[in-house]
């Protein structure tokens, strides 16, 4: 028992011994140095490697923006919404533009849902029946049977209105091409070409969500001066232009100290044509619009 006891005070002094040794004047300068080399590696990747990347690839941030990779829900089954939770709702195509399919939903509204038809014309007769129409366009990443879409989708189903709800090219089970913001806007036109011409005088309201609300504001001000706009324009948690919007974001705040990363990262806009210049697109918005903040508890209307 005592030569046990014997031996584990050796290894106890045995390791204070070695902890002392690496605690010397030398081990501390080294690792002092140890210490600010990592710091200097990691200033330098952040403050130097990241802006130059962005500069000379200026497609990572045109990736970041749009996140076409973030195909959320993994296993959604476009074809069959009712397993999104959406009963009375028809999934169908509607081209863009040669070759472009934008897969699309059409949710009917409250008083429809008890319809035993299921037909494409009955769907498109009834856009035509006076009730309000919503035209959705979601923000990045996901399609449109995420979650949080599905949620507003059956609270605006409740308001007894249609929604039509749409995926972008490259977004969920829409032709897979490269998105550009010129074809974001093209295909939101898109549909809503292929809305006007089937509603009749119903009135149509369009919606945008975050990046949906650059592509929404830029749409609906080109309808308003071809003077075939919408009835009136809902903005949620809108921003001002994509410029602001990468330079302020809370992710790029690491950023903020470097002197060249607004150019560098303004350059990588520019040079993908990403502008998304909402500031300048309500001028010329003849419609009322409606500015939803969620979480900021504030609701503004422009008439």
């Amino acid at each position: 028992m005592h030569s046990r006891i014997e031996q584990s005070q050796s290894l106890l002094e045995t390791k204070e011994t070695r902890m002392h040794l690496s605690l010397s004047p030398r081990g501390r300068r080294r690792l002092i140095q140890f210490g600010f080399r990592s710091v200097v590696v990691v200033l330098t990747v952040l403050y130097g490697v990241v802006p130059l990347g962005i500069y000379v690839f200026p497609g990572i941030l045109k990736t970041l923006i749009f996140l076409t990779f973030v195909n959320k829900p993994i296993m959604a089954n476009y074809s069959d919404p009712q397993s999104s939770g959406l009963p009375a709702t028809r999934n169908f195509y509607i081209e863009s533009e040669p070759e472009v399919l934008l897969g699309t939903w059409h949710i009917l509204p409250k008083s429809l849902m008890d319809t035993k038809d299921t037909s494409p014309s009955f769907y498109e007769s009834s856009l035509r029946g006076g009730h309000p129409i919503i035209l959705y366009m979601h923000g990045n990443s996901g399609s449109r049977a995420g979650y949080h879409r599905v949620e507003l989708y059956q609270v605006l189903r409740d308001l007894d209105v249609h929604v039509i709800a749409f995926d972008y090219r490259g977004y969920g089970d829409s032709s897979p091409v490269s998105v550009t913001e010129d074809a974001l806007v093209h295909d939101g036109r898109s549909v809503f070409s292929w809305l006007k011409e089937r509603s009749g005088n119903s009135p149509i309201f369009v919606w945008g969500h975050s990046l949906g609300t650059g592509v929404s504001s830029r749409a609906v001000s080109e309808l308003c001066q071809e003077g075939n706009p919408p009835v009136g324009l809902v903005l949620e948690a809108p921003f001002n232009n994509m410029q602001e919007e990468v330079v302020m974001h809370p992710l790029s705040r690491v950023f903020r100290l470097v002197p060249w990363y607004r150019w560098a990262a303004v350059s990588a806009l520019k040079r993908n044509k990403i502008l998304f210049e909402s500031d300048k697109h309500v001028s010329g918005v003849t419609i009322p619009i409606v500015i939803l903040q969620i979480g900021r508890a504030s609701c503004r209307e422009r008439v």
